[in-house]
């Protein structure tokens, strides 16, 4: 009985069988006791560095997920230490009754019941519950669960209590997200405002865990758009929009204000906003025929075939000078003189200039500021 039964999800009594899912992708040992000598004794003896083991969390998985050994260690402490408590008191109870009916029916089904709440916990205390979290919590919920079966074989007018702690989304991996915010498309997406201020749940947006890692509901405008909104402005999620308008944002390209900057509102054009549909060109194109006269109709449509142009033409200069770096970073660069060095980290700096630069006019296209989008040139 050790962290090898627990990391499998094998030995637990009332539990299914539930390895880890780290066991379940053949992650060995080595993959979280790596680092230090401290860490590698784990593999030998009951030390570790935890430290060092958070960095391994953080190395696969990203940032944020150092927070998740640390969350389940205070979740596991507490719940062992609860549960030695009402074992322990389970156990003073039947040596009081032991005295007068030791031999009983009711005694030997306590004590069996007591047994099997023990042997779990044990299981989590010598295995380290951080090895298997999820199966760890279901067997110490069902020694819980056994102690009050306990308590009813001894007294049937006790009033058995059900233990049933869960571990969610938030408490399994993805610990504290409900108070970060996240980049979501060209935002920064604040989960606090919606989970905590909204009250809104996980699958809410995201897909169940079966398949796990999708955001399904991409559609902000399902909320954010109508005309009952008035927290939210439109530049507050169109940044590029915003910049492009302003005129700014790009890189060797002087800031160029569009002229309509303060003097269009967006739901000016976009009037479908209100009512939560998306507007098609055709449809902006009779705006700007409306408020102008046919040839600004005309206007836009050469604005967007010129945008569309440039575009694919920019995108397939970058995408074969990226080719190009990338081979030269694969194959090695035998290349030694400070010239040659100075020039390669130029041409990389330049080519993430040129696919900023790409981005904004990408995302909003050239006819919301013709004079700075027209700048970026290939």
């Amino acid at each position: 009985m050790g962290p090898r039964d627990l990391y499998r999800g094998q030995g637990g009594i009332g539990v299914p069988e539930s390895p880890s899912l780290m066991f379940t992708t053949n992650v060995d040992c080595i993959a979280c006791h790596r680092r230090l000598e401290e860490s590698h004794a784990a593999l030998h003896t009951t030390k570790y560095a935890e430290k060092a083991i958070e960095q391994a969390c953080v190395d696969c998985h990203g940032p944020g997920f150092d927070e998740s050994l640390r969350h389940w260690r205070g979740l596991l402490s507490k719940m062992e230490s609860d549960t030695n408590q009402r074992v322990f008191a389970v156990q003073n109870v039947l040596f009081d009754l032991e005295k007068t009916a030791g031999s009983s029916t009711r005694f030997k089904k306590a004590q069996h019941l007591l047994n099997e709440a023990r042997h779990n916990y044990s299981l989590v205390l010598l295995g380290k519950g951080v090895h298997n979290i999820e199966y760890a919590v279901r067997l110490l919920n069902v020694a819980n669960n056994k102690t009050e079966q306990a308590l009813t074989a001894i007294d049937s007018n006790h009033t058995p209590r059900e233990f049933q702690t869960q571990m969610t989304c938030t408490t399994l991996c993805h610990v504290g997200i409900e108070k970060r915010s996240v980049p979501f498309n060209e935002i920064k997406f604040s989960h606090e405002t919606h989970s905590a201020g909204l009250g809104m749940k996980c699958g809410d947006c995201h897909s169940p865990r079966e398949n796990h890692g999708k955001t399904t509901l991409k559609n902000c405008g399902q909320c954010h758009h109508g005309r009952d909104v008035r927290k939210v402005s439109c530049e507050q999620c169109h940044i590029a929009v915003k910049k492009l308008l302003q005129g700014k944002g790009g890189l060797g390209v002087k800031d160029s204000p569009s002229v309509k900057l303060n003097v269009t509102k967006c739901t000016d054009c976009h009037t479908g906003t209100m009512a939560k549909q998306k507007d098609s060109f055709d449809t902006l194109q009779k705006r700007c025929v409306k408020c102008h006269d046919e040839s600004y109709g005309e206007l836009a449509a050469e604005w967007k075939s010129i945008s569309d142009d440039l575009l694919k033409k920019t995108f397939t200069k970058m995408q074969h000078v990226r080719e190009q770096i990338q081979k030269i970073e694969r194959d090695g660069d035998t290349r030694s003189s400070t010239e040659d060095c100075t020039a390669m980290q130029s041409s990389t700096l330049t080519l993430q200039s040129r696919e900023t630069e790409f981005t904004i006019s990408s995302i909003q296209r050239i006819y919301w500021n013709r004079r700075i989008s027209a700048s970026t040139k290939p």
